[in-house]
């Protein structure tokens, strides 16, 4: 159910997707969906919270939590992993954060501050490997690790919602080319 919801929300977006459909394509019955669900935006809660979880997880293992190399070289990697996601989709995709935050930081609270909160963590892993690379670089530097997270997160979630747009999957790797 989860899996194909969330291809779905990513495909059509939250609004434009119905349980009918998620029911149908996961082949389960509206009953089962009510069993395991009180409400589309229950799943949609669920769909989000596993999503950041596993983009996390993808995030750390690409090299942010590798305390063994260059930290600039750990950004750089987690970077190129989202290349690598972008690639392995064809940009189709896009992130579910960004998708369900244009749509739905207005209407619904709870999925708003949970985009937030997936937002922030990945900004918090790479503000951390910028502190240490700023310490070993530039270390009389004024730069803002936090700000300079922030606009990483930003190009890059920019990027894919190009990318999707577009239907052109080089608009991520161009775009954090040319941040790296």
């Amino acid at each position: 159910i989860l899996d194909v919801a969330r291809d779905f929300f990513l495909d059509q977006g939250f609004s434009a997707t119905s349980v009918d459909w998620i029911c149908r394509q996961a082949r389960i019955t509206k009953g089962g969906f009510f069993h395991y669900f009180k409400s589309k935006e229950d799943l949609g809660k669920a769909v989000l919270a596993r999503f950041c979880e596993s983009s996390h997880k993808l995030m750390r293992e690409a090299g942010c939590c590798q305390k063994n190399s260059d930290p600039l070289d750990r950004v750089f990697a987690n970077l190129d992993c989202v290349i690598g996601y972008a690639k392995q989709t064809s940009g189709r995709k896009g992130c579910l954060i960004a998708t369900f935050a244009q749509e739905m930081s207005r209407t619904h609270p709870e999925i708003q501050s949970m985009c937030v909160r997936g937002l922030r963590g990945w900004s918090g892993m790479l503000k951390e490997e910028l502190k240490l690379a700023k310490k070993k670089y530039i270390p009389r530097s004024s730069l803002d690790a936090g700000s300079l997270a922030d606009h990483c997160v930003s190009v890059v979630e920019g990027a894919q919602i190009l990318a999707k747009a577009t239907q052109n999957a080089k608009a991520v790797e161009e775009s954090i080319k040319h941040l790296k």
